[in-house]
């Protein structure tokens, strides 16, 4: 028997979250699980500490207004997916994790998490988008049209 393909995208938020992550430790011993683990709040956050200008995302994420910017929000998102990675290694649970930045053609381009599920949605049979519950309805809302991807709030 083939195991599924499911890929979950995690707000920065929520990749900490006790009840999160023992819903990953369940679904990663029936699927092969890839997470995409976001991190705008922490993005934010460290361009807010270092003087840096807070720009709102345009409809496929974060256009960084520089190298030092676009570097700042690698190294966050990079930070977030080791994180993950060695806490569900702490815990047994061996899942793959994606940081949402694409090189195309050698330039490196951040990419919205959520922008992640549409690009894997032909080739997973399972999507989440794990979120806050604040945010819940902008995600169902941004996913109407993909039946395959379930929003979950994890609060």
């Amino acid at each position: 028997m083939t195991r599924k393909n499911v890929l979950v995208k995690v707000s920065g938020d929520k990749f900490k979250n006790p009840k999160f992550l023992e819903w990953v430790s369940s679904l990663s011993k029936r699927a092969y699980t890839v997470i995409t683990v976001g991190g705008g709040t922490q993005i934010n956050e460290e361009f807010k500490r270092r003087g840096l200008p807070v720009r709102k995302k345009g409809p496929a994420g974060r256009e960084p207004g520089n190298l030092q910017e676009l570097q700042v929000a690698r190294d966050v998102l990079e930070a977030n997916g080791a994180d993950l990675e060695d806490t569900l290694a702490e815990q047994g649970i061996f899942v793959h994790v994606d940081v949402p930045f694409r090189s195309i053609g050698g330039v490196l381009c951040p990419i919205d998490g959520d922008l992640a599920i549409q690009e894997g949605y032909t080739r997973f049979e399972e999507l989440y988008v794990i979120t806050t519950a604040d945010r819940r309805d902008e995600k169902v809302e941004k996913f109407k049209n993909f039946p395959k991807v379930t929003v979950l709030p994890f609060d």
